[in-house]
């Protein structure tokens, strides 16, 4: 799963690297506590790095098992 935040009031104007460290936090914190307990989110991408949305990955590391979606119409 890739997610986005536009307009990031909390990003810096300007970092060499992914600096948004809190939302992927938050987000891996949430994520694991509501859906899959083994979760990792990391930012690939940022605004403050000269792009226009800061944006995350969501990789759910567990088997598949913990996999909430269990039918053909919910893609992970």
């Amino acid at each position: 799963l890739t997610f986005e935040i536009a307009g990031n009031p909390l990003c810096p104007d300007h970092a060499e690297d992914p600096a948004c460290a809190w939302h992927a936090a938050v987000f891996e914190r949430l994520f694991s506590r509501l859906v899959w307990p083994d979760v990792t989110v990391v930012e690939v991408a940022c605004a403050a790095r000269a792009g226009d949305t800061c944006r995350f990955v969501l990789h759910p590391t567990g088997a598949a098992a913990g996999n909430p979606c269990r039918d053909s119409m919910c893609h992970v």
